[in-house]
């Protein structure tokens, strides 16, 4: 049986510290609508990044993008300046596709 015919299926990764929630998750749906397939989502609760989504593709990009989160959470930086942060050596451009945006605009 495949992960997504699991109806219980639906947290990725998370992450609570304080008053922060990091939360990725598998939509369900798919929110590429048409274009390329986004069916995981990281979101962020509370503090000053307090709804920023980046979707994915795939489960390992939702790891990954949930783990860049974390990281610049930690850190103490802007999520939005890390997209571009990767944890695969064997990616010559040290990129990781995600989509990145604020949940009071527009997914590109």
């Amino acid at each position: 049986m495949f992960k997504f015919e699991d109806l219980k299926y639906k947290e990725v990764a998370r992450l609570k510290e304080g008053d922060i929630l990091i939360s990725t998750v598998w939509l369900g749906l798919d929110h590429g609508f048409g274009k390329r397939r986004l069916i995981f989502e990281s979101m962020v609760f509370g503090g000053p990044y307090d709804q920023l989504q980046w979707r994915y593709s795939s489960e390992e990009e939702a790891q990954k993008g949930h783990d860049i989160l974390v990281r610049a959470f930690r850190e103490n930086l802007d999520p939005r300046s890390c997209a571009s942060w990767s944890h695969d050596k064997n990616n010559p451009t040290n990129e990781i596709p995600v989509f990145i945006h604020n949940a009071f605009h527009r997914v590109q």
